[in-house]
């Protein structure tokens, strides 16, 4: 986004800084960053699975890792993916609690297939 007046680029701070980190690790795959290829999710590959109960359990436990080896400053309280047949894709409800904060804090992501 763009800074309406400075017409700069808007920098994220506290627990939109860390929504937004989160969001960059599930949608990087391992080997995509330089110097670092351990570094991501492969969430990619099983948005081309058959959809279904058993795909969203394993995005939730992929999402579940992801958290918590690479994002020191989230703790997770819960993860729930859910399928939409009619969309093709999958919304994951995260809610996590910031560390030195006392309110937990719930946001969507909603993975689709890429081509």
């Amino acid at each position: 986004n763009t800074h309406p007046v400075s017409k700069d680029i808007v920098r994220y701070v506290n627990e939109h800084a860390v929504i937004r980190s989160i969001k960059n690790l599930l949608m990087t795959n391992k080997p995509e960053r330089l110097y670092q290829p351990n570094i991501g999710s492969n969430i990619q590959r099983l948005l081309f699975e058959p959809m279904g109960n058993a795909t969203a359990s394993l995005l939730e436990s992929l999402v579940r890792d992801v958290i918590t080896n690479y994002e020191p400053r989230a703790k997770i309280i819960e993860v729930v993916a859910t399928p939409d047949y009619d969309h093709n894709l999958y919304t994951v409800n995260v809610t996590i609690l910031l560390i030195n904060k006392a309110d937990p804090i719930s946001f969507n992501v909603l993975l689709t297939r890429v081509r």
